[in-house]
């Protein structure tokens, strides 16, 4: 999951207009076919990893928000425009290609994270379609355990019973009193409940006691947590399934914590064990990991340590941009990708035509 921030209910207008002027761009470069020439003449070494998650939205993932899919004919028409205009790399080969100075140009890297069944159903025939690579990072308890994290069981209720319900449910079950008072709150503020519900959940309610009980209101709800998980989620032999078709499995912790409101001891556990249950599936190492949500809030230096000590060949975080040499290949960039992307604007990206345009231009895109 991704694009969490501080809470930030109104833009300034610097901002706004900031990103205007970086739409107008991409669309002027993207149809003018300024920004897929760049792409092909540049030799300046760039790596732009794509973040997803679902690749489209059967009956049993329609309870998850809109940031978290991509609709299969969206995801086709994508990476065939990519395709077409970028080599592409699993993240393990296109790290290693930038950091042996083996990137040319400008390349893309495809990831999806969690594990979801359409990664398998509907991903992979568009990736062989097209001859793409693609990279999976898998939750491993919600794969190996079908154990249905806490923001699953929130989306879950929100879908089937609404805010209203949830919120006196929790404030009936939980035992965190000042969650219950920032919750009610929020719900009061208006705005986007989705949203600003979930970011007291996130960082301000406890842990231990936001996990049991949101799993409690689902069931209360007349949910099954495991059942959903199972209808979601890959198997372990789907797993098995995609890494033979050629697609790199990634690590994403056991239990998709905020690491860094872990225990050092969980921050550990989370990395090592997950890294570890993946790889007595697959029988071979696994070299690269995704922070979960992972903005510069979720994680920290104990993480990156972790995944320095576990001997990862990188690391991607959810802070926007794209990759260059120098870049730390523990903390890499990625681009988010959901149905509402703009193909305009990915494609600026990652050929380096914001990077031309504020270098030559000197406009603040």
């Amino acid at each position: 999951m991704m694009n969490d921030r501080p809470a930030d209910r109104r833009k300034p207008l610097k901002h706004r207009v900031k990103i205007a002027l970086r739409g107008t761009v991409a669309n002027v470069s993207y149809y003018s076919g300024f920004s897929r020439m760049l792409a092909r003449r540049s030799r300046q070494p760039r790596l732009t990893i794509l973040a997803m998650h679902n690749v489209e939205s059967p009956p049993s993932t329609d309870f998850l928000p809109p940031d978290m899919k991509t609709p299969a004919a969206l995801f086709d028409r994508l990476v065939a425009i990519l395709t077409k205009t970028f080599p592409t790399f699993t993240v393990d080969g296109g790290v290693r290609a930038l950091r042996d100075g083996k990137l040319a140009g400008a390349a893309v890297a495809i990831s999806l994270d969690d594990g979801y069944k359409d990664n398998l159903k509907a991903g992979l025939p568009i990736l062989q379609k097209h001859g793409a690579k693609g990279t999976v990072y898998v939750e491993a308890g919600a794969v190996g355990e079908r154990k249905l994290s806490w923001t699953h069981c929130y989306f879950w209720v929100l879908h089937h019973k609404g805010f209203e319900f949830f919120i006196e449910h929790y404030k009936t079950l939980s035992k965190d009193a000042a969650a219950i008072a920032q919750l009610e709150a929020e719900a009061c503020a208006g705005g986007d409940l989705r949203y600003h519900l979930k970011r007291i959940l996130k960082y301000k309610a406890d842990i231990n006691d936001r996990d049991a009980t949101c799993e409690a209101v689902m069931r209360q709800a007349g949910g099954d947590p495991p059942a959903v998980a199972a209808q979601i989620y890959l198997s372990p032999d789907e797993v098995r399934e995609l890494d033979r078709a050629g697609i790199e499995i990634g690590g994403h912790t056991i239990s998709h914590p905020i690491l860094a409101r872990c225990a050092d001891s969980d921050v550990e556990r989370e990395i090592g064990d997950g890294r570890r249950r993946l790889e007595s599936w697959l029988g071979h190492p696994i070299t690269t990991f995704a922070y979960p949500w992972g903005r510069k809030w979720d994680y920290d230096d104990r993480a990156v340590g972790a995944l320095a000590r576990e001997g990862f060949v990188a690391g991607c975080s959810m802070d926007p941009g794209t990759n260059h040499p120098k870049s730390d290949t523990l903390q890499l960039r990625r681009y988010a990708v959901d149905s509402g992307v703009s193909i305009p604007d990915l494609v600026a990206e990652a050929s380096g035509t914001f990077d031309f345009v504020r270098k030559y231009l000197k406009l603040p895109v």
